[in-house]
């Protein structure tokens, strides 16, 4: 009896092994590691003479129709040489603040977007190592632009590189940027003016489905986004939606998608709405809106679908093994207990 007792947690022991294997091998693709860490780099604007604020960016007030010379520095400081990529970026909104986009798609006017006045005399630069080498190129923002208020972007510098694996695996291509800002401040500068909330619907401009709205800097400004609370009610002021909005910059001309934070027991459905956003200054704003139902089976569709899709394959791998592992330690006992069954009848 002992032994066979042995026996059986020698085989538990082994499908347990199994298991931790498969999870670990599941968990730990081999990628081969980069000679060259490509984040090792770093860039330092050369100030010009037009340029008397101390800052480590470009920033001026451009005559229109005067052409800017200007540089850049780039350091490699790594051991080997270093193939990087240059491009013109133009600042946009996140709900986080600024990033810098070849193509911003949030601009409301594409006339501020930075490329159409900047060019480049390189799109690709090898530095060698542990060498810092200069990139020239020209600025010119002509006199019949019409434009007012703030330009910003950037000289946005990238190594595009791929981790390689094994046939198994899938090679994944990734791009450490790093962005000189350019921060125009033109002699036109016009009066602020409130930001706006628009377009509540149900969506997924954020990477999620759920409902959503736009906030929009309508002025050509580098703006902070206001700081307040929110609330959302639907017709029968119940508290669907309620949040925080922290303060963050707004590039010049942009919007960005916000979705607010459901209440754990809200369920949408179509409807009137009212969103309540209140200032810290005291102010509020009232938008009222509507949902109607065919978003509503959009957004329960789409939920379904993140559902299925969000279980990784190592999980339903390291299910089926548990499973397996579960049978098995069951019939092992059902054996077991019958053999010692008759063996008490034999005695």
């Amino acid at each position: 009896m002992m032994e066979k007792r042995i026996q059986f947690y020698k085989i538990e022991a082994c499908l347990l092994l199994v298991c931790f294997i498969f999870f670990g091998w599941m968990q730990t693709q081999p990628v081969q590691a980069a000679d060259t860490d490509d984040s090792n780099f770093s860039l330092t604007a050369v100030k010009g003479t037009d340029q008397t604020e101390n800052v480590d960016y470009f920033k001026f007030s451009p005559v229109l129709g005067k052409e800017y010379p200007l540089t850049l520095q780039i350091t490699n400081n790594n051991d080997s040489s270093l193939e990087l990529g240059v491009a013109v970026s133009t600042a946009t909104t996140s709900a986080s603040g600024l990033i810098y986009k070849e193509e911003p798609g949030h601009l409301i006017k594409k006339k501020y977007q930075l490329a159409q006045y900047v060019k480049l005399n390189q799109n690709t630069v090898t530095i060698p190592a542990k060498t810092t080498q200069e990139i020239s190129f020209t600025l010119k923002i002509p006199e019949n632009s019409q434009l007012s208020g703030d330009l910003i972007g950037g000289i946005t510098v990238y190594k595009t590189s791929k981790a390689s694996g094994n046939k198994n695996t899938v090679q994944i291509q990734s791009q450490v940027e790093k962005v000189k800002v350019i921060y125009l401040q033109l002699s036109s500068q016009p009066e602020k003016t409130e930001l706006t909330y628009t377009n509540f619907q149900v969506g997924s401009h954020t990477g999620a489905s759920g409902l959503e709205f736009q906030l929009t800097n309508t002025q050509p400004l580098l703006r902070n986004s206001d700081e307040a609370t929110y609330k959302i009610i639907d017709s029968e002021e119940t508290t669907v939606a309620s949040g925080k909005i922290k303060t963050f910059q707004m590039a010049p001309m942009s919007n960005v998608w916000l979705q607010p934070s459901l209440e754990k027991s809200a369920t949408l459905k179509s409807g009137t709405y009212q969103f309540i956003l209140t200032k810290t200054d005291g102010r509020v704003i009232k938008k009222t809106f509507k949902i109607n139902s065919a978003e509503i089976k959009k957004l329960k569709e789409n939920k379904s679908i993140v559902k299925v899709n969000v279980i990784p394959k190592w999980l339903i791998g390291l299910l089926v093994v548990l499973i397996i592992l579960v049978l098995a330690s069951i019939s092992l006992l059902i054996m077991n207990h019958f053999k010692h069954k008759k063996t008490s009848k034999k005695l």
